[in-house]
């Protein structure tokens, strides 16, 4: 039966998704596929140039990876479609007589398939549209080039990627459903197109089975392509695996969304790959059994390599040890994690002795590795963690030494897995802890805060409401700052809930102001040891955070937008403690945006306040430009608009500038406006200095103060 298929290459003004998706391939018997130029081009371009031009998009899809290609047959006056006719063409619609006005339609390839393809003709909109075929085109022309080789890429079998839910997210592909005007990117094809023709016409095909020495299958095993990406298409979807090295055939790109990966042949033996480079290495692999290493090395022309990977299996041995205090080396008991080949191999205890032991292959990369050995103490001893641990064919003793961790870090946030965000600063700072989780364990000891090399408890409570903290743990925290402990408090409606306890006025000294402020930008108090020069942007699903106030005594460290306190240090001098308040979740600030403040520098601040002896925490760099500091493009990416925050140190001259993709200033926000010292906010709302909304894509936001500038990328997405 035959399938026609209309309007289907449709590409259109807009933009979304991506992938590497099929339709049909062609014959080999009808390989080269021949095209036909209608003589009668765009007014808007020189014929010979249009010519070479509508040429050298089809020439972009003759790849060494397939067999597949086009052909020039010459010039034709055949300008109405008929894809049965065995013409295919390249023409212009010049009244709309054939494309249909209105709907930002470029260009169309008519086809029609059975099981193969069978034939087709390309029309492009000239009545509608202006070509162009320079390499800095105005941005309101098309690129002739960029949508032809998008149109011959249906012709030669390839459907819009992404639309079927298979591929990447890359807009610069040349098979991305949609065009912005001005943009030239799609003349160069991208890793998923060159897949999908290579998957639809192989030049080079890798196929074969992974066994064991018995000759039985070996199910889910593991393939690791070294010096070429691979493609493999079960149907009409699909994915790409394997290497990517410096170049690929032809003139590829790798889009940034592209992550190298390995193979898995999930609940099958049979492999049968697409290579897209003659030349590689292939590592077979799977947990449990020895790899097995293979050169590849195909000729130039069309050919299929068939081989059987066949699999050693790993001897077993004990990895053992001792779990001990490092200064008296008395037994400690302890939780035990091993992880490695990509998960939780190994979920143990010690005995009441300290002793531990348990079966272990031999590592082996790819196929075994232990990349971390975790030791979970009870308090007041801190986890360990052995990184990238060997076990030799003779077996593995280990004598672990824990200290005393530097802090107590009190889990409370109700079941939420929070934890991982403290972790993470703490661990980046070399500062050690002890974990401690309320709901599995309860309210601590107060005597165990004695143990600890410093006397500081990190409390935390996410965004539990009615229990953000029970009268119990209240009193507990009481007892701690009147021994004189040091205290981070941090959580949603903290505040709120205990409103009116003594615990909130006389210990925190702050008072409640509202709750569920949903503003996401904070600011340091300047000259505030904690929160001088501070910028963080607090995550969209932080909808809880509290507006406080100090009370005599309490100094404001961090500010939400408009001026409200929303955190707070207190030092009593009469008890000898110290005490930080975040009245919001320090789990919510985003970490590692350009220009802001990190939970890791907002941390070491914290923690170099509470105790001095904590001094050897290092200062990580900050990024400034001389004072000023930003909060730019947030959200990023964004739908309708992005704000722009900024602080500046002294009067200064400021220009703000928004850029296209392509470099092309579209809107100027400021320029050289003299502003004085303060906070200032701008929105950009998408649009460029005419008002028209601006296509989805990549642009740049420039700021110029007085004689430095700084660029800031940000994304727009539908």
């Amino acid at each position: 039966m035959k399938n026609v298929a209309i309007f289907l290459g449709l590409l259109m003004l807009v933009s979304n998704l991506l992938g590497f998706c099929t339709i049909a391939s062609w014959r080999s018997s009808d390989v080269p596929v021949p095209f036909w130029i209608n003589i009668e081009g765009s007014e808007d371009i020189p014929d010979t140039e249009e010519f070479q031009v509508l040429r050298n998009s089809a020439y972009v899809w003759n790849l060494p990876s397939t067999f597949f290609s086009f052909v020039d047959s010459g010039f034709t006056d055949i300008d109405y479609v008929n894809v049965y006719d065995g013409i295919n063409i390249l023409s212009f619609d010049h009244d709309g007589s054939i494309i249909p006005s209105g709907q930002g339609i470029l260009g169309v390839t008519f086809m029609w398939y059975s099981n193969h393809m069978g034939g087709w003709d390309i029309i492009f909109n000239d009545f509608e549209f202006s070509w162009s075929i320079s390499d800095n085109p105005p941005n309101y022309a098309i690129d002739l080039m960029s949508v032809a080789a998008h149109e011959l890429g249906h012709a030669a079998g390839l459907d819009h990627p992404g639309v079927s839910g298979c591929g990447f997210n890359c807009g610069a592909a040349t098979m991305w459903w949609a065009y912005s005007p001005g943009d030239i990117s799609g003349r160069t094809l991208e890793l998923d197109d060159i897949a999908g023709i290579s998957a639809l016409h192989p030049m080079w095909l890798f196929k074969g089975y992974i066994k064991d020495c018995q000759g039985a299958s070996i199910i889910n095993g593991i393939l690791r392509f070294i010096g070429t990406p691979l493609a493999y298409a079960p149907g009409s979807a699909g994915i790409i695996s394997g290497d990517f090295p410096d170049s690929l055939p032809g003139d590829g790109n790798f889009c940034d969304t592209y992550q190298p990966g390995d193979f898995y042949l999930d609940g099958t033996y049979a492999f049968s790959l697409v290579a897209l480079n003659p030349n590689f290495q292939v590592i077979a692999f799977r947990y449990g059994f020895r790899p097995e290493t293979l050169n590849v090395n195909f000729s130039e022309y069309p050919e299929t390599l068939q081989y059987t990977f066949t699999l050693d299996s790993l001897p077993i041995v004990q990895l053992s040890g001792l779990v001990r205090d490092s200064i008296d080396h008395s037994p400690i008991s302890a939780r035990i994690l091993l992880y490695g080949s990509d998960s939780l191999l190994v979920d143990t205890s010690t005995d009441s002795n300290g002793n531990f032991s348990f079966p272990v292959y031999i590592s082996s990369p790819p196929s075994v590795w232990y990349d971390s050995l975790l030791f979970l103490p009870e308090p007041p001893y801190a986890r360990k963690c052995l990184k990238d641990v060997v076990v030799p064919e003779s077996g593995l003793y280990l004598n672990v030494d824990l200290a005393k961790a530097d802090l107590l870090l009190v889990d409370d946030d109700e079941a939420d897995t929070l934890e991982e965000i403290y972790r993470i600063s703490l661990d980046s700072l070399s500062v050690t802890y002890a974990y401690w989780d309320i709901e599995e364990s309860g309210i601590p000891n107060l005597s165990l805060s004695e143990q600890l090399k410093h006397r500081v408890i990190i409390w935390f409570t996410g965004s539990s409401e009615e229990n953000a903290l029970t009268s119990d743990e209240i009193d507990f925290l009481e007892g701690f700052l009147d021994s004189g402990g040091r205290l981070l408090l941090s959580g949603e409606n903290i505040a709120e809930k205990t409103q009116g306890n003594s615990f909130l006025s006389d210990y925190l000294h702050c008072g409640f102001k509202e709750g569920s402020i949903s503003n996401h930008v904070l600011y340091g108090i300047e000259g505030d040891p904690i929160g001088n020069d501070v910028i963080i942007a607090t995550v969209p699903s932080a909808q809880s955070q509290d507006v406080i106030h100090p009370l005599e005594g309490a100094m404001p460290i961090i500010t939400y937008q408009f001026g409200d306190t929303a955190a707070l240090r207190y030092a009593s001098d009469q008890k000898g403690y110290r005490v930080v308040y975040f009245a919001f979740g320090f789990e919510f600030i985003k970490p590692d945006i350009p220009n802001l403040t990190s939970p890791r520098e907002l941390m070491r601040r914290t923690l170099n306040w509470l105790d001095s002896t904590f001094m050897n925490v290092s200062e990580p760099g900050v990024s400034t430009l001389k004072g000023e500091r930003f909060a730019v493009g947030l959200p990023n990416p964004f739908k309708e608009s992005s704000k722009i925050d900024f602080v500046l140190n002294k009067r200064s001259s400021v220009s703000i500038g928004i850029y296209d993709g392509a470099g092309r200033l579209v809107r100027t926000l400021l320029e050289e406006v003299p502003l004085d010292k303060g906070r200032y906010s701008y929105l950009w709302d998408g649009r460029d200095g005419k008002g028209k909304l601006l296509p989805n894509g990549v642009y740049f936001i420039k700021i110029k103060i007085n004689e430095r500038s700084r660029v800031w990328k940000l994304l727009k997405v539908r």
